[in-house]
């Protein structure tokens, strides 16, 4: 009798086996390949890739109603966030953004939101920024926003001396990896 449970126990999961099997092949056939996981997981987080230049923009205001220019030609690093104004992600990223910069010690006129949504809703934007970084509302069809093909919010670029992107991310906790902290802390001015 415990003989023909064994058999049977052997039969069973031999079984599993082959349908664990089975079902692999399918999902292989249907997707075409092996799913590269480096790969996928590499297109989750870069949205704009790393040595794209970066134009300037002429006549951009800030929320505060003062004129500027975004820091092209500028001989340091500086960060560049796409942000929505009705994005969750964006509001709840926000403070990591904030200590990213505070941490680093960017200045604010190197730390530029481009943000995209009804302005009325800035509010919460400018407060949570406020004196670390320069808020600008722009429409979702801002000749920078469309260069770049921006398509998720929010997503961080670090630009390095040359206006190329250094840094490509859409998550602020990311933007503590070694190669934007090295970047930013090697040119932040000594205090």
């Amino acid at each position: 009798m415990l003989f023909i449970l064994l058999v049977l126990a052997l039969l069973a999961s031999c079984a599993a086996c082959a349908l664990a099997w089975a079902l692999t092949a399918r999902v292989k056939k249907v997707i075409g390949a092996t799913p590269d996981v480096a790969s996928i997981r590499s297109a989750a987080e870069v949205s704009v890739e790393q040595g794209t230049r970066i134009a300037g923009l002429d006549g951009l205001v800030d929320v505060a109603g003062e004129p500027f220019s975004l820091p092209v030609g500028s001989a340091q690093p500086w960060v560049l966030a796409f942000q929505s104004l009705g994005c969750a992600g964006c509001r709840q990223q926000l403070p990591g953004y904030r200590k990213f910069l505070e941490e680093h010690g960017v200045p604010a006129e190197r730390a530029i939101s481009l943000a995209i949504g009804d302005p009325a809703d800035l509010g919460w934007l400018r407060s949570g920024l406020d004196g670390v970084g320069r808020v600008v509302h722009v429409d979702q069809n801002s000749p920078v926003v469309a260069n770049l093909q921006i398509s998720h919010w929010p997503t961080y670029l670090v630009v390095g001396p040359d206006d190329r992107v250094l840094f490509s991310t859409r998550s602020s906790a990311r933007l503590t990896a070694p190669d934007p902290r090295n970047t930013v802390r090697a040119s932040a001015p000594a205090a």
